[in-house]
């Protein structure tokens, strides 16, 4: 993608900064004027090596449905942390969180689920 060194070099803040919120949505300045929106995730899901991507592949899909772009994915330099950059020229911050945070609740549910069931 077009943005993926920005995203991987605010993935390093993310882990370097927020590595305890394990994640979130973040707004940061697109280099050719106006903002894109970092959605980055710290959490492992430790007992589930498949979730995260999961996850990270419903919120593109997601997202891509709702008329939004993903145009910068990357990790940080350990690949812990990983950042989704959205084009946000018209993109409300609220609306992109909800659509994000509605996933991550699904997927979370889902695998504590699964795992509590085993």
């Amino acid at each position: 993608m077009q943005y993926d060194s920005l995203a991987s070099e605010i993935a390093n803040v993310c882990h370097d900064e927020l590595f305890e919120n394990r994640r979130g949505v973040t707004e940061t300045s697109h280099p050719g004027g106006g903002w894109l929106l970092a959605y980055y995730n710290n959490n492992p899901y430790a007992k589930d090596d498949c979730a995260r991507p999961r996850e990270t592949e419903r919120i593109i899909a997601r997202l891509d449905q709702a008329g939004y772009r993903v145009i910068g994915r990357g990790l940080c330099d350990d690949s812990y942390t990983e950042v989704l950059l959205i084009d946000s020229e018209e993109i409300l911050i609220d609306d992109a969180s909800t659509i994000i945070c509605s996933i991550v609740d699904q997927e979370a549910a889902k695998t504590f689920g699964e795992l509590s069931a085993a």
